[in-house]
Order: C-alpha cells, then sequence, then structure tokens
C-alpha cells in the first residue's frame, strides 16, 4: 500500500515567517531572531515551496505579504507564543529555588508599602538578596518577558496592557492628589480651581509621564523631573505636582508640603494598581509567594 507522506512545516520557519511578516525585509527579519538573511529567505521559500503558494511578493528592499500571509499570520503567531510557553514552563518546571528576586517599580508606588512586603519577604527567605528596581512600565515588560525579572509594580492603563506577554494581578487603586510648598500662593487658598493650575508651573514626574498618566497633566508650563527627592525640592520653591498620597504623606506632616483642595477633585484621583509577573516564573514558589505577600500588603494599604 502507497502511503503519501505529508511534510510538517517546523517552528524555525514559521518563526522566519512571523520575522519578516512584522519586520517587512529578510535582512530585517532577520536581524529580528538573530539570524542572517540568508537563513531567513531559505526558510521561507522552503515554507511556500511545500505550501505551493507564494507568502511574500518583492518589491526593492520591501517583502510584502501576500493574501495567504495575511490569512496565517495570526495563527502562525498563536503557534509560536504557544511554543515558547511551553518551552519556559519545561524549563522552570523543576527549577531550584531563587536567590535572588527582581521586583520593578513605578516612581509613583507607594514607598510604605514597598517598605513593609521587602520586610516580609527578608522575613520568609532571610537568605534571598532582593532588588528593588525603578523602571518605566515599556522597559519592566521587556524584562518581565525575557526572564530579567520577576514582578512588576505598575499603574494601570485601560486595556492597552493585554497584548503583553506577562500575567497580571490588580492590587487596589492609589489616591492621587495635588500638592504644592507650604509657601506657595496655591497653599494659602482654601479651595483652587484647576483654571488656577494651568498658570502656575506644574512639576511632573518623568515615570508618571511615561506611564500615560497624563490625567493631571494640565499647566501650560511644565518641568519634567526624573528623580523623586529632586522633585520634592523643586517643590518647595515653585509650581505644584501631582503625588500618590502614601508617598506625599510623610512631606505633608513635616510642613514642607500641602495638599490642594482642587475643586473639581473633591476626593482626589484614584489610580489602579497592577502587579505583572513573568510567565517564565509563575509556578516557582517564591514568586508566588512574594505575590501573595504584595497582594496583602496592598489590601492593607489601600483599605
Amino acid at each position: 500500500m502507497y502511503i503519501q507522506r505529508r511534510l510538517m512545516i517546523s517552528l524555525e520557519q514559521i518563526q522566519s515567517f512571523l520575522s519578516v511578516y512584522e519586520a517587512g525585509s529578510y535582512s530585517a527579519g532577520g536581524r529580528k531572531i538573530g539570524k542572517d538573511r540568508t537563513t531567513v529567505r531559505e526558510r521561507v521559500v522552503a515554507m511556500e515551496e511545500m505550501i505551493g503558494e507564494p507568502l511574500f511578493t518583492i518589491e526593492g528592499k520591501r517583502a510584502l505579504p501576500t493574501a495567504l500571509a495575511d490569512a496565517l499570520y495570526r495563527r502562525a503567531w498563536n503557534i509560536n507564543k504557544q511554543a515558547m510557553d511551553f518551552n519556559q514552563a519545561a524549563f522552570t518546571a523543576n527549577q531550584v529555588q531563587l536567590t535572588e528576586l527582581v521586583i520593578h517599580h513605578h516612581a509613583l508606588t507607594s514607598i510604605d508599602m514597598l517598605s513593609d512586603v521587602d520586610k516580609t519577604i527578608g522575613e520568609r527567605y532571610p537568605h534571598l538578596k532582593i532588588n528593588w528596581l525603578q523602571r518605566h512600565r515599556d522597559e519592566s515588560f521587556v524584562d518581565l518577558e525575557k526572564g530579567r525579572g520577576h514582578i512588576s509594580i505598575m499603574p494601570s492603563i485601560g486595556n492597552a496592557l493585554l497584548q503583553r506577554d506577562v500575567g497580571s494581578v490588580n492590587l487596589g487603586a492609589d489616591r492621587i492628589a495635588v500638592y504644592a510648598g507650604k509657601h506657595s500662593p496655591l497653599a494659602k487658598k482654601k479651595s483652587v480651581d484647576v483654571n488656577a493650575l494651568t498658570t502656575e508651573v506644574q512639576l511632573v514626574n518623568e515615570s508618571a509621564q511615561s506611564a500615560h498618566l497624563a490625567y493631571m497633566n494640565v499647566a501650560s508650563q511644565q518641568h519634567t523631573v526624573s528623580n523623586s527627592e529632586l522633585l520634592m525640592s523643586l517643590l518647595r520653591s515653585r509650581g505644584w505636582t501631582a503625588l500618590s498620597r502614601a508617598n506625599a504623606e510623610k512631606y505633608v506632616q513635616r510642613g514642607e508640603i500641602v495638599e490642594l483642595n482642587v475643586e473639581q477633585l473633591t476626593n482626589g484621583y484614584s489610580a489602579g494598581l497592577v502587579l505583572f509577573y513573568a510567565l517564565a516564573f509563575e509556578n516557582n514558589d517564591v514568586v508566588r509567594e512574594a505575590i501573595r505577600i504584595i497582594q496583602e500588603a496592598a489590601l492593607k494599604h489601600f483599605s
């Protein structure tokens, strides 16, 4: 009996197809996955020969996807993602206990909450090295996806985060309010209209901008400051800023800054906080325990 043997498209061919589709050329596709142009082209051509139809048409240096390529792209993307997830799970299923935990946090995250988390994790794992790294959202996600970080605590921005290859846990909502130095004319008013804020210098934390937290960026003159301590020092001289109430509290108690009563924001602004974690470590006992500890700390600080 004659049995026809069907050729199977390999994962390497699918990855090469994806790289060319997303990068727009064989050369750029090769750079995207760390392969030379010839290798990527040979894999795509072999894939085309098995299918019996072209996937790209060449115009100059550009590789333009055909209708067939458009139809196959989403399936190819899903197959590649599943393969990567399987690879991560396979290599972490029997891993030894972590000796180092990398946690990213946003500049606006409550320092008191992070301190409580560090204390609790330290007591639970006294020999564990904990690295607290302040990061912008995008660079943090890249590190999680590549396994260079374990946990990231960031403000949420709706559904924009759903496409990232990371796990997530909602932590609650932090309260954001408006503050000025104690000598500021704004601090001497019983209430402040938003229009009054537009004419004063606004000091904006750089991390708040990178996280797209533009809910209070209203002033015509905005100064970006990357260092939180410098921002507080500048605030003593002029301007106003939006801060987490948890982080601003110690400065208020010292009498250095004053929370402004903004008429349109009588209860402040609520900013959702989300914990993201690397899928490669979702089954790791240390990471899972750290996530539980952070959830409990958030419940305490945001309740």
